[in-house]
This record gives structure tokens, C-alpha cells and sequence, in this order.
């Protein structure tokens, strides 16, 4: 290889761990060119054989944007890459070429010693990986300690792993499937600042009642599984539920407006358009402290908390996981 190098290393996780404090995020588009000579390719200025690569926009939380333009060649822990910037006009002209070639997912940067570790929890995929840049090939990488747990297997010589096979191939047969909710993942842009932090997830697990939006007497839902990982744990657990009287041997209620009683904290586990009417809900029964299962969260959720000063974990962290920390 004659280019600059990339020395990376990735891991497949069995579920989203929490994020530790001060992780950097990102919302990440990225689209594949076609080949030249695929179909679908075409000519553009500057690229006399057709353009070819990985298009990136990279959306921080304060609104700003990074386009990038990439092509790597070969294959394992060591590939060629070539990056460059390009200004959204460019990006904006050669995005339609990657359509059906692409992933979105959001990526937490968490800075260990002389090490960046990346973590990114796919949108349209259950799938959460991570990934490290090494400086060279022979350097140490030991897995840190927020993570280590939840790996599944490495994956770095695995091309079925690598984000082009996943964004035109998806989930490869027999891949591990992640724990990151059953209602699908979206983008967290423009989500405002949230705390999904070590510190956030101990103080909302030090409560002893639990209210959980969205239990249901189907033990496949992550509803039922939110509360009876609360009750295994010695926790008491109030289902909330419209149509349920009775979930898992315990009186429901209607809505939060009905709890029989004060709660610590709230678990959410419905679409994202049903949690905005629940956060008037928790308001008026004074639970402050939120939970939202990756899924039930989304910008205009998120912005809605932000006014009405609920203290939120939303955006990565799966109760179930830190239930059985």
C-alpha cells in the first residue's frame, strides 16, 4: 500500500452500554458511490472514470456540519484511505447517486489515554459496534472497561462488518442481534443536551419505584421486560397501560396521571408520538426523572423536555443493560 494508512479494530456488541461522561457525539449519513462501470454510476467534474468512495455529513449537537469524501482499498485491520473535505454543495450534488447504499448512526468519541474509542449505534439496523484507530498495527488495544462486557466478537478482519457491505448487504445470516429497542432508532440531531452519563444512570437506579409506560402482558415486548427486570432486581414496578388492568400479577393504571402513588422514576417504552403527550403526563404526576428506551425519543420529544426541565437519559443507554449491571 502507497496511500496513507488506516489501523483500525472493531467489536460487535450484544447491547448499547452507557455512554461515559463527556463522550463526544455525532450524527452520521454516510452513502456509498457506486463503482465505476456499476449501474447507477456516472461521471462527474473532477472524476473523469466516475466518482467513487464513501460520502460522509457529520452533524454535531450544536448544528454545525462536516462533509467528507473517503475512498479506503483493501481489506482487515490495515487499509488505504484517502480523505479529503468537500462543501456541501459537492455533497448535496453526489448524494442521490448513494441511494439504497446507505447507514445513518449515531457515534459517541470517548477519549482513553492515547486511544480514541468509537462508538456507533446504527439507526435502521440492530447493530451497535465498536471501533478504535490504532497508531500502528502491534499496539495495545484492551477493551475498556464501559464496553468490555457487552462484546459479542471482534470483527475487524470480518468484511461483512465493514459499514459498505452493511449499507448495501445489511445484517450479514446468523449476525448477533443488539438490544437497542424494538421501535426503531433515529437521528439525534438537534436533541439538546441530555444526560446519559454513569453519574445519571446510578442516580435514576438508586429509586426503589418504578413507573414503566408501556408494559404490556406480551413477554416479547420491551415493555414487559423493562418491568420484570425491575421486580428481579428488587424494585417495585407500576405497568402503565390504556387497555392492561393487570401485567405480570400487578394492578395497571391508565396513565401516569393515575399512579397510586410517588414514583422515582419513569420508563418509557412507546413510539416517540406517544411520549410526547406522556411528558404532560409526568408533569402533572411530578415524576422528574425519564427514561426513554432508544426509539421513544425524537426531536421534538426531546425539545419538549428540555422546556419542561425533565432530567432525561435518552439517545443510547438501554435500561435493561444497566438493570443487570
Amino acid at each position: 500500500m502507497s496511500g496513507p494508512l488506516e489501523i483500525e479494530r472493531v467489536w460487535v456488541l450484544r447491547a448499547m452500554p452507557v455512554v461515559p461522561a463527556g463522550a463526544e457525539r455525532w450524527t452520521i449519513q454516510q452513502g456509498y458511490l457506486p463503482l465505476p462501470g456499476e449501474r447507477g454510476a456516472s461521471t462527474e467534474p473532477g472524476f473523469p472514470e466516475g466518482p467513487e468512495g464513501r460520502l460522509r455529513r457529520i452533524l454535531r449537537p450544536d448544528g454545525t456540519a462536516m462533509y467528507r469524501h473517503t475512498i479506503k482499498r483493501g481489506g482487515g485491520m490495515v487499509r488505504e484511505e484517502v480523505e479529503r473535505a468537500i462543501e456541501r454543495e459537492e455533497f448535496e450534488r453526489l448524494w442521490p447517486m448513494t441511494a439504497g447504499r446507505r447507514v445513518e448512526k449515531t457515534r459517541y468519541r470517548v477519549r482513553d489515554g492515547d486511544l480514541t474509542w468509537e462508538l456507533d449505534r446504527f439507526h435502521s439496523l440492530p447493530l451497535v459496534m465498536l471501533e478504535v484507530e490504532l497508531p500502528e498495527a502491534s499496539h495495545a488495544a484492551p477493551l475498556p472497561s464501559w464496553a468490555a462486557p457487552l462484546v459479542v466478537r471482534e470483527v475487524t478482519e470480518d468484511a461483512r462488518y465493514r459499514n459498505a457491505a452493511l449499507a448495501i448487504e445489511g445484517l450479514p445470516p446468523g449476525a448477533p442481534v443488539t438490544e437497542v429497542g424494538e421501535l426503531g432508532e433515529r437521528g439525534d440531531e438537534g436533541r439538546g443536551e441530555l444526560d446519559d452519563s454513569h453519574a445519571a444512570v446510578e442516580a435514576f437506579l438508586a429509586g426503589r419505584v418504578f413507573a414503566v409506560v408501556g408494559a404490556s402482558n406480551d413477554r416479547s415486548k420491551f415493555g414487559n421486560r423493562v418491568l420484570r427486570h425491575y421486580i428481579a432486581r428488587g424494585r417495585r414496578a407500576i405497568p402503565v397501560h390504556p387497555r392492561e388492568q393487570v401485567v405480570e400479577g400487578i394492578p395497571a393504571v391508565g396513565s401516569l396521571r393515575e399512579l397510586p402513588e410517588p414514583v422515582d422514576g419513569v420508563s418509557i417504552i412507546v413510539p416517540p408520538e406517544v411520549t410526547l403527550r406522556i411528558l404532560d403526563d409526568a408533569v402533572a404526576a411530578g415524576c422528574r426523572r425519564l427514561w426513554l428506551q432508544p426509539g421513544a425519543e425524537d426531536e421534538a420529544v426531546l425539545s419538549k423536555a428540555a422546556r419542561l426541565g425533565l432530567s432525561v437519559i435518552a439517545g443510547g443507554p438501554c435500561v435493561l443493560v444497566a438493570l443487570r449491571g
